[in-house]
């Protein structure tokens, strides 16, 4: 009976330690993933600037034609900033924030397609 009575008690230990252990917080982007990320969907991104931690990314000049395409900008954040919230000047940007991640782009725009597979890529991996 003493037996039974250790055993119960040591898996109730365990039981207690496994309800307080946090799931692991996924690591952050680095830049040279998400400048593979988007090279891999046909949107090659080059450095734009850096400071303070901060890399922003683009893929192009802004074109001001009718018709033309905006420009995609992805800025990678230090990994302790993860998922701030992002604000535009203009209503027709979409942003998607992903991680250290945040991007902007035109959703109407000839690129769109190229931004959702690349944030795909890098949310699948």
């Amino acid at each position: 009976m003493a037996a039974v009575s250790a055993v119960a008690s040591l898996s109730g230990c365990g039981h207690a330690s496994r309800s307080s252990v946090r799931p692991a917080t996924p690591p952050a982007y680095s830049v040279h993933r998400v400048k593979a990320a988007f090279a891999a969907a046909g949107l090659p991104l080059t450095v734009a600037g850096r400071a303070g931690g901060f890399v922003d990314l683009s893929s192009r000049s802004y074109v001001a034609t009718v018709g033309g395409d905006f420009m995609v900008t992805v800025e990678v954040l230090p990994p302790a900033m993860s998922g701030g919230e992002f604000f535009s000047y203009r209503s027709a940007d979409s942003f998607v924030n992903v991680r250290n991640v945040s991007v902007r782009f035109d959703p109407v725009s000839s690129s769109a397609a190229q931004v959702r597979v690349a944030v795909a890529r890098l949310r699948r991996g």
